[in-house]
């Protein structure tokens, strides 16, 4: 997932990606009402692990195949 348009484009030139279409809106931009999400990339595996949970940020810090790339959006959480 990512709101990048150069990143966007430069998935698309990849031939082992396939573009699935918008799955949610998300904010650019920190409000009072929005949660930070935090990514991170395996490069061992080479996927994605996004999550809202500080906790689970700071456990996946620890773990050498997981390199975090910082905070790409922020969501409304579901507060159910």
């Amino acid at each position: 997932y990512t709101i990048s348009d150069e990143e966007y484009e430069n998935v698309l030139q990849l031939p082992e990606w396939n573009y699935e279409g918008i799955k949610f809106y998300v904010h650019p931009d920190y409000s009072a009402d929005t949660t930070a999400v935090y990514r991170f990339f395996n490069h061992v595996h080479g996927g994605h692990l996004y999550t809202i949970s500080e906790i689970e940020r700071d456990a996946v810090m620890q773990l050498p195949e997981w390199t975090y790339e910082g905070v790409p959006f922020y969501v409304i959480p579901d507060m159910r």
